[in-house]
């Protein structure tokens, strides 16, 4: 599934689902009051901009991997990402009253942009290793990162000014 335009769901969701295959959105998913869900079996790849102004965005990836090169945003709820294989953010992924949850199953999750949870958590788990070469910001929560099998590398900067930082790791 490729969006190179807009879908915008005022009322309601937005539901993107592609069964065997990969979805790229090169344009704009936005849903004003409820929420953004896109599901692939493969890679999920996002170059433009997934935003829920009052609901949650979820993104996952059953056996691929996801990629944001753009903006991931949740005004009011949760922004969750899900993935098999790896989890790469190199831009935005921000969640304004709720957290930000990246996760990878079975590989590595990286963060080369900035993951801000404004008012909530940011989470990022993986299987693997987890490498922060960008900026995560929770102005008024708490940053937790977790890797079960692999490392935590910190490359770039961690801040949580009204909340704790906790790096978990196997090795």
């Amino acid at each position: 599934i490729m969006n190179e335009a807009l879908i915008k769901a005022q009322e309601g969701s937005i539901k993107v689902e592609s069964v065997s295959g990969n979805v790229t959105n090169q344009g704009t998913m936005m849903a004003d009051k409820g929420k953004v869900e896109v599901t692939a079996k493969r890679d999920i790849v996002n170059e433009a901009i997934m935003s829920s102004l009052g609901g949650e965005v979820r993104v996952v990836s059953t056996e691929g991997a996801i990629t944001n090169k753009g903006t991931m945003k949740a005004d009011e709820g949760v922004l969750h990402l899900t993935s098999k294989q790896s989890a790469y953010n190199k831009m935005l992924m921000e969640a304004l009253h709720g957290k930000v949850e990246v996760e990878s199953t079975e590989g590595e999750v990286v963060n080369e942009g900035t993951i801000r949870a404004t008012e909530g958590a940011a989470a990022l788990t993986a299987r693997q290793d987890v490498t922060n070469a960008g900026a995560i910001e929770a102005p008024k929560g708490e940053i937790r990162v977790t890797s079960q099998e692999g490392r935590v590398t910190n490359l770039g900067a961690m801040k949580a000014q009204g909340g704790n930082i906790k790096l978990t790791a196997e090795q």
